[in-house]
């Protein structure tokens, strides 16, 4: 029997590996938002402490490493969730989030990195850090479509945010058509 949680859903974690302290960190939907950081080298799971600042809890965020930062960034997504048949998937969230964070695994705490510009309020985007050349890419997710109205849509941009400069940008790129809850991984090759 699992003891001393219960189920959650709408979790993204982040991978971070410096100087042989590999972990794995997640932030799921619970509504506590309890970070968790997983070490490989001892196969445990270890529910990490509060911070006096770090963002509320969440589902259908997206986090990757940055290297050049040695941190997590963490991108939107909702709080609760609920039925709408407006929405294109079975549960959407109740409000949408357009927050940046990056979390520092060496001091376990979080900033509100408050960048210039951004994607803008979204759920269920994918995310990837390319390390070649120190960004990360967003694509797509669900918002509301259009000013003003509470239509949900399924969103086809694609951003990049400059850890040297803390600016999310827009590109201009023939993509995939829009999609939600889609997944984003760098293949360095």
């Amino acid at each position: 029997s699992f003891v001393g949680s219960h189920a959650t859903g709408g979790h993204r974690g982040a991978f971070a590996a410096r100087r042989g302290d590999e972990k794995l960190y997640f932030r799921d939907g619970d509504p506590r938002g309890v970070p968790w950081a997983f070490d490989l080298a001892s196969g445990r799971w270890r529910e990490m402490p509060a911070s006096s600042s770090e963002p509320v809890p969440r589902v259908g965020h997206e986090m990757v490493y940055i290297d050049s930062l040695g941190a997590v960034l963490l991108y939107g997504g909702g709080t609760g969730t609920y039925f709408d048949s407006r929405c294109a998937i079975a549960h959407c969230p109740a409000a949408l989030l357009a927050d940046t964070w990056l979390f520092d695994p060496q001091a376990e705490s979080w900033a509100d990195a408050d960048p210039s510009g951004g994607p803008g309020l979204r759920f269920g985007h994918a995310m990837a850090y390319d390390v070649v050349s120190d960004q990360v890419v967003l694509f797509g997710g669900l918002g509301i479509g259009g000013v003003e109205t509470e239509v949900w849509a399924f969103l086809g941009d694609t951003w990049m945010y400059d850890p040297a400069t803390n600016e999310w940008s827009e590109v201009s790129a023939v993509g995939p058509t829009p999609r939600v809850l889609a997944e984003m991984v760098h293949d360095p090759v």
